[in-house]
């Protein structure tokens, strides 16, 4: 039996007919749609083959062309715009993005992961179908694509890798302010530090304007975060010491930065000091860690770093059983 259904304002046709290859058409009206159907059908029926459907022109764009459509007009609408980006980019550089979209199977969809994961982890592997996923989902639904299934639904993932923890030493911390001073003028120790004192996440921290801050009550407004829900979190006396030091300079912005200028001297300043496995964004696990150390509760730490599951806020806590117990006498 054919099945029918909407599309934006256009309707598709899927006929699936055992020991024949599915076929597919997109038609503008739901009566051409169902008069194409039936006759599609008869004619499986009494041919085992449809000369109707290989009339149809296949799909005219490859997987390479739906990426690059998506990438140009899609993600510059995400906060997460130039990752996304980059990801982009290195999908096009692999063979499958060659591939004519509507003969992307499953099959295929499941060898590009395992290859991948010879070559990176899972969560980067998992982040890659996500994308393809939805790259075949709005080419479906908006682009008109006539494909029976996303390719990509079928497709098993990786398991989710544990949350990545990774503490800072004060030994690394020292090592780190020595080497930064000569790097970016010496600014990119004050870029830890605020991030240690407030975990905020680096782009948080480069967005942040002047009149964002209260002074008298001490307190910072986020108004564009990562979950988009904007939040106002509290400063210690150290945060607001950075910040009039800064405010001192006659900058536009207290870190009036690119993002990648940021990451090539964070890069210069954890390889000059000799640390290993450090990335900026572990100063927020680090800063979180703290507030539970220093005796904040999860709804106030929840406060400051913007998490709305307080599970994945858990796992910064760190508390042994040895401590639990000493609170219980």
């Amino acid at each position: 039996m054919p099945t029918i259904r909407k599309r934006g304002a256009k309707w598709q046709v899927q006929i699936r007919l055992s020991g024949s290859p599915a076929v597919s058409r997109t038609f503008p009206t739901k009566s051409e749609a169902v008069a194409w159907a039936r006759a599609t059908e008869a004619e499986v029926h009494a041919n085992g083959t449809s000369t109707m459907d290989s009339s149809r022109p296949s799909c005219p764009v490859t997987l390479r062309q739906l990426l690059e459509r998506y990438r140009d007009q899609v993600t510059p609408r995400k906060k997460s715009r130039r990752h996304e980006t980059c990801r982009i980019n290195k999908l096009l550089r692999d063979a499958i993005s060659d591939t004519a979209a509507d003969a992307v199977t499953p099959g295929m969809i499941a060898t590009f992961r395992d290859k991948r994961l010879k070559s990176v982890g899972s969560q980067a592997v998992i982040h890659d179908l996500v994308l393809l996923g939805q790259v075949f989902r709005v080419a479906m639904n908006e682009w008109d694509l006539g494909l029976p299934e996303n390719p990509v639904s079928k497709v098993r993932k990786p398991k989710q890798p544990s949350g990545r923890v990774r503490r800072l030493t004060s030994d690394e911390f020292n090592r780190l302010t020595v080497a930064g001073q000569s790097i970016m003028a010496g600014d990119i120790v004050g870029l830890m530090c605020f991030a240690l004192e407030t975990a905020m996440r680096q782009s948080e921290i480069l967005n942040l304007l002047w009149a964002d801050i209260q002074w008298t009550s001490r307190t910072l407004l986020i108004k564009d975060s990562k979950n988009g829900t904007p939040r106002v979190i509290p400063l210690s006396r150290k945060a607001i010491q950075i910040l009039e030091g800064r405010q001192g300079l006659k900058l536009k912005s207290p870190f009036p930065y690119h993002v990648r200028a940021v990451q090539r001297a964070w890069d210069a300043t954890v390889g000059d000091a000799g640390v290993d496995d450090l990335h900026f964004h572990d100063l927020r696990h680090e800063a979180i860690s703290r507030f539970f150390e220093k005796g904040l509760g999860v709804p106030e730490v929840a406060l400051i770093s913007g998490h709305k599951d307080m599970r994945m806020l858990l796992r910064y806590t760190h508390m042994t059983a040895a401590e639990i117990a000493k609170k219980l006498d």
